[in-house]
């Protein structure tokens, strides 16, 4: 079966047993994907708490080293609740995007210009939320590390918050 953004992934023994133990050595950087597949998230709803990008190389490799498998159709829960990104759809990202430009030319003053070029360039949420990072870096220069930090967040959490399918 080929992945795809409704495949669900669950844990094997094996993954279990090195969130557990830490006994195979699995690299830091793949235990938090590892601790979020459940067997009831999918690929799209995993990928909404992690960076852009990370969740399907991060998956594979999991996959490639025994610690996760995909559940076949008849694996899969009975009353299972697909989500996605509320930010997918165009007419609430457009809504998300005007948004943070109107906080931004409040906030920002001579920065602002700067930012909302970023945002406005930005065609979906995934395009704008691998800008975040360098958008993040220019809040924290012009609001200080907690408050850039936290602004940056807020716009993370729209980007990402789930809705049913």
């Amino acid at each position: 079966m080929e992945p795809n953004e409704l495949t669900i992934y669950r844990k094997t023994a094996k993954g279990a047993e090195e969130l557990q133990t830490r006994v195979h050595g699995l690299e830091q950087r793949l235990r938090r994907p590892l601790f979020f597949v459940d067997g009831v998230k999918d690929v799209a709803q995993l990928s909404a708490v992690m960076r852009p990008g990370v969740a399907e190389v991060a998956l594979a490799r999991l996959v490639a080293g025994g610690y996760i498998e995909a559940l076949s159709g008849d694996e899969l829960p009975a009353n299972i609740i697909r989500y996605v990104a509320r930010a997918n759809d165009p007419t609430y990202f457009l809504q998300v995007k005007k948004a943070i430009q109107a906080n931004f030319a409040k906030c920002l003053g001579a920065f602002s210009e700067t930012v909302v070029a970023e945002v406005e360039s930005c065609n979906t949420a995934l395009e704008l939320r691998l800008k975040l990072r360098d958008i993040e870096e220019i809040l924290v220069a012009a609001l200080g590390q907690d408050e850039g930090v936290k602004l940056a967040r807020k716009i993370g959490y729209e980007l990402t918050r789930l809705m049913p399918r």
